[in-house]
């Protein structure tokens, strides 16, 4: 098994997260977005709630109605109707979250790496939502439940103090489950209905019980359950850490 280096996974969520975004800054958008109202609310809210005018970088954000899709890290559609992606990591974030779910069509919130508090917001619904980045920050409370998302690629909540149990993980997108660093208690979930699953990622936790049967998860290449107080073996495969 690799050794569990809080500095080592870092570097590995980050750089993950970059790949997932670096296609959607190659281009800025023009101001001639006509989001709906609640989408924009919803964006005036996290502004808010996030004490936005202290940001690192707060560029063009709570502009005039019309502007939000050249709002520093908003990425909209190609008709610019809709938000689709919110990426706000490093950036002096501080507070709590407020809910996002009126952003019906987001495929990526990121915000790792900032100063934010509380528990993490309930996602609910959001049918295309891929990307859950929320790393490196001081979240508090219970990992939402995630079983109604089923476009869920990315869950990285790693370097927070949640806790509670991990919740069920019936998502059968998932590619990549990150929460290393944390106060997580109970068993581990199954993880039979996460076909797709290429990263497991739960060490340096209180985690408890028996380790879960890996059978029918043929991507599965990164899985780190070190640094918790789980009994049984892994099975013997060259691809798993």
């Amino acid at each position: 098994m690799r050794s569990w280096s809080p500095r080592s996974h870092r570097c590995a969520r980050r750089a993950l997260v970059f790949a997932l975004v670096a296609g959607a800054f190659a281009f800025v958008a023009p101001a001639i977005a006509a989001i709906p109202q609640t989408e924009r609310d919803a964006l005036l809210a996290l502004y808010t709630s996030t004490d936005g005018p202290h940001w690192r970088h707060p560029d063009r954000w709570n502009g005039a109605p019309g502007t939000e899709c050249s709002w520093y890290r908003v990425v909209c559609d190609n008709d610019e109707t809709h938000v689709i992606l919110i990426s706000l990591g490093d950036n002096a974030l501080r507070g709590e979250l407020p809910s996002l779910t009126a952003l019906t069509e987001l495929e990526a919130f990121i915000a790792y790496g900032n100063q934010l508090t509380g528990a993490p917001p309930s996602f609910s619904g959001m049918q295309r939502l891929e990307t859950i980045a929320l790393g490196m920050n001081a979240l508090s409370g219970p990992i939402p439940p995630m079983t109604d998302l089923p476009a869920l690629k990315v869950i990285s909540f790693e370097f927070n103090h949640l806790t509670g149990s991990i919740p069920a993980l019936d998502l059968p997108s998932l590619e990549s489950f990150y929460v290393p660093g944390n106060e997580l208690t109970g068993p581990l979930p199954s993880l039979a209905h996460a076909p797709n699953l290429d990263t497991f990622v739960v060490s340096g936790n209180a985690l408890t019980g028996a380790l879960p049967s890996l059978a029918g998860l043929p991507r599965l290449t990164w899985l780190n359950v070190s640094y918790n107080q789980l009994s049984g073996h892994l099975p013997a495969a060259p691809t798993l850490d």
